[in-house]
């Protein structure tokens, strides 16, 4: 009985199309719609991080930033029939594990309860609760 193998990758060994196929699995559609610019986007970040079973990539996000005092976690995507299995949470932990010295550590998302909950449980924080506030221009 062969047993697969999940882990963590920090290295660009995918394909383009296999990471369009996550976001349009995760119905993250906007983003397709200039697939050379994420692309682009995606290779021009601090880190790219995929969880992967085999080859299968079944999570994904992707750190902005300097890396010494802020970085922007970016497109925690995990594949829809994989959700509630832990891997968004150990992308996550791997994350924030690498970059435990860095000052600021930021986040945006969709203000869904699920969501709230699930960051919560990586522990972070909502701006206001750390006696600060933040300032955006979402387009």
């Amino acid at each position: 009985m062969k047993t697969e193998a999940k882990y963590i990758s920090e290295k660009l060994d995918f394909t383009a199309e296999q990471l369009f196929d996550l976001y349009e699995n995760a119905c993250w559609t906007s983003y397709l719609e200039n697939k050379d610019k994420l692309w682009e986007s995606i290779q021009n970040s601090l880190l790219v991080v995929t969880y992967k079973e085999n080859k299968e990539i079944l999570g994904y996000a992707r750190v902005l930033g300097d890396g010494i005092f802020t970085i922007l976690i970016q497109d925690l995507i995990v594949k829809n029939t994989m959700q509630r299995r832990k891997i968004g949470l150990t992308i996550m932990h791997y994350i924030l594990d690498k970059y435990r010295n860095v000052r600021q550590i930021l986040l945006i998302c969709d203000k869904e309860e699920d969501l709230i909950r699930f960051y919560r449980k990586c522990g972070l924080f909502e701006i206001q609760e750390l006696n600060a506030t933040c300032f955006a221009l979402l387009k």
